[in-house]
């Protein structure tokens, strides 16, 4: 710690031309101190005196009349969020020649068709050197009229899509929808995103084109699923191919432990019907994405079945 100089009493010399000493400068630190501090409190001054005058202006009752100049950085950021427009808020005029990408996805070559049922094509490119899930967060197309009402929803089933691929989808739609659609937003939706849904008798049926299936809970779990699926016999080949295919996925099912399957055929069709234990079975076995594992919750089944055309309740 520096000493103070000694203090000399200032006394002027009676010698001619001969310098006098009037005194000393005390030579301490308290002076530089000082001089920080004097500066430091005219800098704080100086960037603070929007706010001392907005407080001295409400003071005086003019407050209204004076706003402070100073800018947070951080509400300007928070702005631009709000203001940036994500591409699931991008809704798309249909057209043949429509083309956009979307989370790296380019989706092009739309078309709608309705003969022996309606359907909605598209082309979907992944256009990256890796693989896009399709898991956590889930795929969907939403398809809207003139008046931007939404018309349905559909899921995109693919687990993933695959890197530097070109695929064609193929959607089953409503006649509404094909006569309407003039609007399409792609989105993507995690568990968090899917309204919530309560059950009222332990058990959600969904029911689609002569397709039920019934999902039994028991402490919010999946115990078990029955799948009842009618398919009239129209004369046609294609018929025949199904029956053929059915006949072969439940002679699979029945292979699985903890699955029972079993097609009886009639004149005029067949019924398939398929018991899941869902406790004791990997449902990824089955490769039916209208299966799920026994911890699904029931918002997530209710929310899915329905954007594949599914009425559940």
């Amino acid at each position: 710690m520096g000493k103070k100089n000694k203090k000399l009493e200032v006394k002027l010399s009676n010698q001619e031309l001969e310098p006098s000493v009037i005194g000393y400068l005390e030579d301490s630190k308290n002076s530089i101190i000082g001089l920080i501090v004097f500066f430091s409190v005219f800098i704080l001054v100086a960037f603070n005196l929007p706010v001392i005058s907005e407080y001295i202006n409400k003071y005086l009752g003019k407050g209204d009349d004076i706003s402070s100049s100073i800018v947070n950085d951080d509400d300007d950021k928070d702005d631009n969020k709000k203001n940036e427009k994500s591409d699931s808020d991008t809704m798309h005029d249909l057209s043949d020649n429509l083309e956009f990408t979307y989370k790296n996805l380019k989706f092009n070559s739309f078309s709608m068709s309705c003969s022996n049922g309606c359907t909605l094509s598209m082309n979907v490119e992944n256009t990256t050197d890796s693989n896009i899930l399709n898991t956590s967060k889930k795929y969907f197309f939403e398809l809207y009229d003139n008046n931007s009402t939404m018309l349905g929803r559909h899921i995109f089933e693919t687990k993933k899509f695959e890197k530097n691929k070109i695929e064609i989808y193929k959607f089953k739609i409503t006649s509404n929808e094909y006569d309407n659609a003039s609007k399409i937003i792609i989105v993507t939706k995690d568990i968090d995103d899917y309204p919530n849904y309560e059950l009222t008798d332990n058990k959600l049926t969904c029911v689609f084109n002569g397709d039920t299936i019934e999902y039994n809970y028991d402490s919010n779990k999946i115990s078990s699923i029955k799948n009842t699926l009618e398919l009239a016999n129209d004369g046609t080949t294609n018929y025949e191919t199904a029956l053929t295919l059915y006949s072969k996925i439940a002679s699979n099912y029945n292979n699985i432990e903890g699955v029972s399957s079993n097609i009886i055929e009639v004149s005029n069709g067949f019924t398939m019907t398929t018991d899941i234990d869902a406790e004791k079975v990997n449902i990824d076995r089955l490769e039916n994405n209208n299966y799920y594992d026994s911890d699904t919750d029931v918002k997530v089944v209710k929310f899915e079945m329905e954007a594949r055309g599914y009425n559940c309740k």
